[in-house]
């Protein structure tokens, strides 16, 4: 999939619908609290990838994620991330685990 540079790729509180690996391209990950202004709490680049934790847990997205360059991603689906997800859960708990870590450092 490629998306334009500006566009909001998964928005804060929406329903996760899929998983996301960028090819190409750079995105930075905002996160507000109750009607505060949103602040910067990550950046993404060639080969993160990011909306496993929403599929994971079945919960709302976490964070917005706002392309500031076109991106190149691949794209998955809940039901083919659910296939990945049987062979890489340890590498994705790894990765939410890292995310609780970043909140604990501010």
């Amino acid at each position: 999939a490629s998306v334009a540079k500006g566009t909001t790729i998964i928005r804060q509180s929406d329903t996760p619908h899929s998983f996301y690996l960028i090819k190409s391209g750079n995105a930075v990950v905002l996160k507000s609290k109750l009607k505060e202004e949103p602040i910067q709490v990550h950046s993404y680049g060639p080969t993160d990838f990011f909306g496993e934790r929403g599929l994971i847990r079945k919960e709302p997205r976490a964070a917005s994620v706002i392309a500031t360059t076109e991106i190149t991603c691949l794209l998955l689906g809940e039901a083919d991330f659910a296939q990945i997800g049987k062979f890489l859960a340890k590498q994705f708990e790894n990765a939410i685990a890292s995310y609780k870590d970043e909140k604990r450092k501010k």
